[in-house]
């Protein structure tokens, strides 16, 4: 295999020129700082195409086989210096704001690489490497569950997730934050967030549509006025009711 983002690589050309046209899929990962997630997944992707491209290689399907957050976005959400260990004892870090942010950037990143036409993903990993404990560095706490097998919120994101946007067909972005999936046999699927200071317009699809929200922990509500919804960092599934 080889690493296709990365600048100087000179192992892919030679890889995807001798075997490219042996393969059945192209499986990556990606543990990028999420400030920009669309554009650190894109320029994956686009990475793959050009040598896809480049070498005359049919379309072949993308997997993106590990995600998740990396301590950029933990040092950039609690405030902690670069210079500084990203610990879980950190007194900037509160555990159940950890694990919100960790739960509504996994759903984000599943949405944003389907979006990109990645087929499969999956996310590293099912179990935290280690306990809630001093000087733990925060990466230990990937899982969907603790170490002692408790679900953690990011499992109940995962789960909520799976449920809503099983068996979609396409997906298509909108505007920043907003995806519609669509399935056969029943209504699209809506994924909405805003991580700015300005939020887009709700989808116009959406206006005068009586709907269900149901928010990234699995709680519906229902609405029948989508303008009068708030759109914050925290995403939210909405489908017509």
């Amino acid at each position: 295999g080889c690493i296709v983002e990365r600048d100087g690589n000179r192992h892919c050309p030679v890889f995807f020129q001798q075997a490219g046209k042996e393969l059945d899929f192209i499986a990556f990962h990606t543990y990028d700082p999420f400030d920009h997630p669309t554009e650190s997944m894109q320029k994956v992707v686009d990475a793959i195409h050009r040598l896809l491209y480049r070498y005359s290689i049919p379309a072949k399907p993308l997997w993106m086989t590990e995600t998740n957050f990396d301590n950029t976005l933990v040092r950039t959400h609690f405030g902690i210096p670069q210079n500084k260990k990203c610990a879980v004892d950190d007194p900037r870090i509160q555990k159940n704001a950890f694990n919100q942010l960790i739960a509504q950037h996994l759903i984000k990143r599943f949405v944003i690489g389907f979006s990109l036409g990645v087929e499969r993903i999956a996310v590293h990993k099912f179990t935290d490497d280690a306990f809630w404990s001093a000087g733990a560095q925060c990466t230990e706490y990937r899982g969907l569950v603790t170490k002692d097998l408790i679900p953690k919120t990011a499992y109940v994101s995962y789960k909520t997730m799976a449920e809503k946007l099983n068996g979609f067909q396409s997906v298509t972005k909108i505007n920043d934050g907003q995806y519609k999936f669509t399935f056969s046999g029943k209504n699209p699927m809506y994924v909405l967030w805003c991580d700015t200071a300005t939020c887009p317009a709700m989808p116009q699809e959406l206006a005068n549509t009586a709907v269900v929200i149901t928010d990234f922990q699995g709680r519906p509500n229902e609405s029948h006025d989508i303008s009068s919804v708030t759109l914050s960092p925290l995403p939210m599934f909405v489908e017509e009711f």
